[in-house]
């Protein structure tokens, strides 16, 4: 059953994160992993809207995970249902054939995440917390870190990367569609770079690992999982002794380097009420930092106006995530031990 709280969520989304106007036409598309019933609630509040609303649904694909690859093939008559909206409310379809070409012809797209409990999830992390409040913090934030002509990024796990800011602007990601923004994620919000960065260090994980295996999925390790990097190529992964082989074996199997390559995101969470939950809510968790390697060419069509100007092309993408970084701008700490500093943010 369906919280009844996330009816007036929903609306939340269309008419503040989406801005849907009466007599748009929206689309309402969800893979198999999402229940109908959560789904429909998009529909019907489309509907109360004004709006021409269509739902339509098509089987998960084959694999399932972070990034899931094979990308999904949606039928024909799905993408055509796309292709026509102007606005849409995607669940297990960002990483589909196709669907990047949709957002980039000016189709604009929110995606809430998928599963059994996305009504909770969503209720709790966007129509409980002041979400402009978020917005605003996110855009801050971006802002800070673009100006910043240096980021370290340290951990009392062993953490020590530096940024050149060259080159390297920050986006908000905050979770809205505002001005021009033609696709987001739910919920708010992870600003930070979105490009390949090519930097040189050793990033300690101790939150989720996300990769597209059968066997894991998305699991948070044991034992901290090192990652050291040289000049953006992935030199050694080491720590946890169930997870890094599992790692290893599946990067290696593509026998294609480009898999090695990263970060090619680094966000920083700012959602007090994300929890680390099998959605990608946890990437949002309150001062954590969520790193992802190898591809970001199928996002970078969507990033709108923050097309991303170094994209590194691979057949796969894997997250890790930081719990307790320490963030610093220049010589202004942001993040302390995972504590976003408010104060910085004047």
């Amino acid at each position: 059953m369906v919280l009844a709280e996330f009816y007036k969520t929903a609306q939340r989304i269309l008419k503040d994160v989406v801005h849907l106007k009466p007599e748009e036409e929206l689309v309402v598309a969800y893979d198999s992993r999402t229940p109908h019933e959560i789904m429909d609630v998009f529909r019907q509040v489309g509907i109360a809207m004004g709006s021409p609303t269509t739902s339509v649904t098509f089987p998960k694909p084959p694999l399932t995970g972070k990034g899931a690859w094979p990308r999904a093939t949606l039928p024909r008559a799905t993408l055509e249902a796309l292709r026509s909206a102007d606005a849409i409310v995607g669940a297990g379809v960002t990483y589909a054939e196709g669907v990047g070409d949709v957002i980039a012809a000016g189709h604009r797209m929110i995606s809430p995440g998928m599963g059994p409990q996305m009504d909770e999830i969503l209720v709790r992390t966007v129509g409980e917390p002041d979400i402009f409040k978020l917005r605003d913090e996110a855009n801050r934030i971006a802002e800070l870190w673009t100006d910043a002509k240096e980021v370290k990024i340290t951990s009392k796990e062993g953490t020590n990367v530096t940024i050149d800011k060259s080159g390297y602007p920050a986006f908000p990601v905050n979770g809205f569609l505002d001005e021009g923004e033609l696709w987001d994620t739910l919920p708010p919000a992870q600003p930070g770079t979105q490009d390949y960065i090519q930097l040189s260090g050793t990033f300690v994980f101790d939150g989720f690992v996300a990769f597209q295996s059968p066997e894991v999925g998305w699991q948070v390790p044991n034992q901290p999982i090192v990652v050291n990097v040289e000049e953006g190529e992935v030199t050694d992964i080491s720590g946890d002794k169930v997870l890094v082989p599992l790692l290893k074996t599946h990067l290696n199997g593509f026998r294609d380097p480009s898999v090695f390559r990263g970060p090619v995101h680094i966000n920083l969470g700012t959602n007090s009420n994300a929890r680390l939950s099998k959605h990608q809510e946890m990437e949002r968790v309150r001062g954590i930092i969520d790193c992802g390697w190898a591809d970001n060419s199928v996002l970078s069509k969507f990033m709108g106006k923050h097309t991303k100007s170094r994209v590194n092309t691979a057949p796969t993408h894997w997250d890790m995530l930081m719990l307790r970084p320490s963030v610093f701008l220049d010589s202004k700490q942001l993040v302390k031990d995972g504590e976003i500093l408010t104060d910085a943010l004047k």
